[in-house]
């Protein structure tokens, strides 16, 4: 389930002045859904579950200083380079050779078309018709090499991948660098995660590479960004992992 980001208030009269403070945390949001929804939910919270932000923002910025600025780690978090994306790419780039070959031969037909009306030999009627039906499947294998190129896991292009990742773990090595306080910290982990999962004491910080692609000649596939993901995993200690009372946390940020 998703979270929510709380402070809770606290007065110390133990000191003079009488000193108030706060402590932010993340809460699962499981138990308030359950209680705006009506009782025939299937939602259901055992106790609350909550973990201090600080705890988890510093253990997750951790986890980025170990392996998200150091590329050969970073790859490792990558499911792009497993053998199931292996195999994925070839099929995918098999049906993208296949689309683009049916494309430049529906090409060569409709200029056949067009030389047939051009030298008489065609009416105008089944010149209009064959050439929207040409048009008409030339576009629909357009729209289709665009989805399968999206698709493709990129293994082929290890150079551009690697310099895509390399230039990634540069520029976040440098932000890491800056990250000085609370409000830098939390700007970073906003412009660099794009989900935060904790399961009772195990965190998974949730990203992606962004890598710059160029059109595919026939198919006229637009210069555009695609995105590889990866996931770093990390343990913390149950000592912090657990909140008051020793109540385990299981939720998403």
């Amino acid at each position: 389930s998703s979270s929510i980001t709380f402070r809770r208030y606290f007065i110390d009269k133990s000191t003079k002045p009488i000193r108030v403070f706060y402590v932010a945390s993340y809460k699962c949001s499981a138990l308030s859904r359950v209680q705006r929804h009506s009782g025939k939910t299937a939602l259901s919270v055992q106790h609350k579950k909550e973990i201090k932000a600080e705890l988890l923002e510093n253990r997750v910025i951790k986890m980025m200083r170990d392996v998200m600025v150091d590329p050969d780690k970073l790859r490792k978090c990558m499911d792009i380079f497993s053998e199931e994306s292996r195999v994925k790419q070839v099929r995918i780039e098999k049906l993208l050779k296949s689309a683009e070959r049916k494309i430049k031969e529906l090409g060569d037909r409709k200029r056949e078309v067009i030389d047939a009306y051009a030298s008489g030999d065609l009416k105008k009627d089944s010149f209009i018709t064959k050439g929207k039906k040409y048009e008409s499947e030339i576009n629909n294998l357009r729209e289709e090499c665009v989805k399968l190129a999206k698709e493709i896991p990129l293994l082929h292009k290890t150079a551009l991948v690697d310099t895509s990742i390399n230039e990634f773990c540069k520029t976040a090595e440098k932000r890491l660098e800056q990250c000085i306080d609370f409000d830098t910290k939390r700007r970073f982990l906003l412009d660099y995660a794009e989900k935060i999962l904790f399961n009772n004491g195990r965190v998974d910080f949730c990203g992606s590479v962004p890598v710059r692609l160029a059109g595919r000649g026939n198919a006229s596939v637009s210069t555009e960004t695609v995105k590889i993901p990866f996931r770093i995993t990390d343990t913390m200690p149950i000592s912090e992992s657990r909140g008051r009372k020793g109540r385990k946390r299981n939720f998403s940020v």
